[in-house]
């Protein structure tokens, strides 16, 4: 089987038979399996930034496909899976993800949840890799939160806000360092606050000295241009009348029923965005609680990242606005080719030197 190259600017095809055979299945087809840990060695902010925007990009241009996701409960209160997925013709590839929420897996492992995503060519329809995927969701969560900001942040735009202290909140925090020159980065969470000497296990994302830890939540979003809501709550984080009157703030999703880290009933006071406008009125929980119990409509959605970048629709720079992002199958198929394409790039580059 064979698969789209993207190394630089050139694009090709590269036969699967470059890849080592430590990341090969033995099988007929030589599918790679890409493990946690080499996928992490090739995770580049930028360039994974850059992959999920051309997803984006493919979308509104007719290029890609994007079915809203599935979320299918297992019996028995075993907890569920959700199924994201994509396609984009230029890339050449179906990208399939599946994320299961296993109660039992939580009581054994401490951590309830995996995820892992087939890529299938186009070409011939057989599969080319399969990644574990919690580490490029994370990542891919990262870059659509940054690549919302750069098109919703003006010029004048200095303080930033970090509501949330895990892995999660880190990654969000490391793309927008390396998008942008913040004055000021507040962090808060209750564990933080409890604890400042946790702000230590940021140090490999700025200097310490650097980061405000704030006392409370109220101080951390005061006076910021950007609050970067990345909690694991299902219900409202922050109180939106504390929050300037020329404030970005961005939400992500969880798996649970109906999240939202802001009150919907104010969802009207913002300038909305999303990801997707087809999918994310219908999956983000904020919006269905506001459109059901609160009056609002999703044709108030200004605009989605798809219009974004294409530029079909300008975001606004002033005001308040709010971005939520609910996780695609798109993003999850641009993460996981863009490290495919780095390892395949790595790869032949070692075996044109030997």
């Amino acid at each position: 089987a064979q698969t789209p190259l993207r190394c630089g600017k050139k694009e090709g095809l590269l036969s699967m038979s470059v890849l080592k055979k430590d990341l090969l299945v033995p099988s007929q087809r030589q599918i790679a399996l890409l493990d946690a840990e080499r996928i992490t060695s090739h995770l580049d902010p930028a360039g994974m930034k850059s992959a999920v925007a051309k997803g984006f990009l493919a979308l509104a241009h007719g290029r890609a496909v994007q079915p809203p996701q599935t979320m299918v409960p297992l019996p028995d209160e075993l907890g569920d899976f959700i199924i994201y997925g994509a396609a984009e013709l230029d890339r050449g590839l179906i990208g399939v993800k599946v994320s299961p929420y296993l109660v039992e897996r939580g009581r054994t492992h401490g951590d309830p949840v995996t995820a892992y995503t087939l890529l299938i060519s186009l070409e011939n329809g057989e599969p080319v890799a399969l990644c574990d995927s919690l580490a490029l969701t994370a990542h891919r969560t990262a870059a659509t939160t940054s690549l919302a900001i750069d098109h919703l942040v003006g010029s004048r735009t200095r303080n930033l806000a970090v509501i949330g202290t895990g892995p999660l909140a880190r990654l969000h925090a490391r793309y927008e360092l390396e998008s942008r020159n913040w004055d000021r980065v507040s962090v808060f969470s209750p564990a933080i606050a409890s604890d400042p000497a946790r702000i230590k296990t940021w140090g490999h994302i700025m200097p310490i000295d650097r980061i405000k830890v704030a006392s409370t939540l109220r101080q951390a979003i005061a006076d910021a241009d950007v609050v970067m809501l990345c909690t694991s709550s299902a219900l409202p984080v922050i109180d939106v009348s504390w929050l300037s009157d020329d404030t970005v703030v961005t939400s992500i999703s969880t798996n649970a029923f109906e999240a939202h880290e802001i009150d919907p009933a104010t969802l009207h006071s913002f300038d909305v965005f999303c990801d997707l406008r087809a999918t994310a009125p219908v999956q983000a929980g904020d919006m269905v609680i506001a459109a059901r119990d609160h009056g609002w409509r999703s044709d108030a959605i200004v605009a989605d990242l798809p219009e974004l970048v294409s530029e079909q629709r300008p975001g606004t720079r002033e005001g308040r606005r709010y971005f939520r992002s609910t996780g695609l199958g798109i993003a999850d198929l641009a993460a996981a080719a863009f490290v495919m394409d780095e390892i395949q790039c790595k790869l032949t580059s070692e075996s044109v030197k030997g």
